[in-house]
């Protein structure tokens, strides 16, 4: 095959451009992709990152799926699924959820996180809706858990959040703060805080440590208690879960906002 030499001081022929061109475009879509996975390490707090299997398991698929697709989220519906928890989460499969006065939690869960989707998806974000078992290494913009408290003290009442304990990536603490006040200010429910429990500190959807079946450390992972269903004006809410939904998705905009993930 005879190579073609190039005049002296004559043009390159047409395909030699072609090929510069598309070079250039390789680098950029290279070089931004390695960008976003700096930038999802660093995210990863020093105690979390461990090691580099923890800090990376599924992180590939999931840069690509963040550079190249609309902004993510994970809607983990509280206790839907839980008889298919693999080995590794067997003894949670007897975990329903809480009852009380008719109100389920399961159904509550389920009825917000689908009003939750359909008010997200308008907005241009794509919403995976998660059973009681998340993907391994699950991977996305954020990840909410969603469920609702049932105590016998029918006085109690109010509204709760935890990320993991200590936060598995610098991102958590904010989405928390935008996320509590945007629900909270929407509701109107009293904060219950004090009564965080340490399930939620530790929740073992976002405890990549010790479960493959858990999301992946630098996505940033909130659990929610929506309310009690064992109070009457909190249950009262919960039977709206338009309104509920729309009191979180206002977080949820925020942090994908100020993310530069929505304009």
């Amino acid at each position: 095959m005879r190579l073609e030499r190039f005049p002296e001081f004559g043009e390159p022929p047409r395909y030699v451009e072609t090929l510069r061109a598309a070079g250039f475009q390789l680098a950029a879509a290279l070089l931004f992709i390695a960008l976003v996975a700096v930038g999802n390490l660093v995210l990863v707090s020093t105690d979390a990152a461990e090691t580099t299997h923890e800090a990376l398991r599924g992180g590939w698929r999931g840069v690509l799926t963040l550079a190249l697709g609309p902004p993510r989220i994970g809607v983990q519906i509280g206790h839907d699924g839980v008889a298919a928890h693999p080995d590794e989460l067997g003894h949670l499969r007897g975990n329903t959820g809480g009852y009380a006065d008719g109100l389920s939690e399961l159904v509550v869960n389920k009825s917000v996180a689908r009003a939750l989707k359909e008010g997200l998806e308008a907005q241009g974000v794509a919403v995976d809706l998660l059973r009681a078992t998340p993907p391994a290494g699950y991977h996305a913009d954020l990840m909410l858990s969603l469920h609702a408290d049932s105590v016998y003290d029918p006085a109690r009442q109010g509204y709760k959040s935890s990320h993991f304990n200590p936060p598995r990536s610098t991102l958590e603490p904010r989405l928390k703060r935008l996320i509590d006040a945007a629900y909270l200010g929407a509701t109107s429910l009293p904060d219950d805080t004090p009564n965080t429990t340490d399930a939620m500190r530790h929740y073992y959807a976002f405890n990549f440590r010790s479960y493959e079946h858990a999301a992946h450390p630098a996505t940033p992972a909130l659990i929610v208690e929506l309310g009690y269903l064992s109070n009457p004006a909190d249950a009262a809410l919960l039977r709206r879960p338009k309104q509920v939904a729309a009191a979180l998705s206002g977080g949820v905009l925020t942090f994908l906002r100020e993310r530069n993930r929505l304009p």
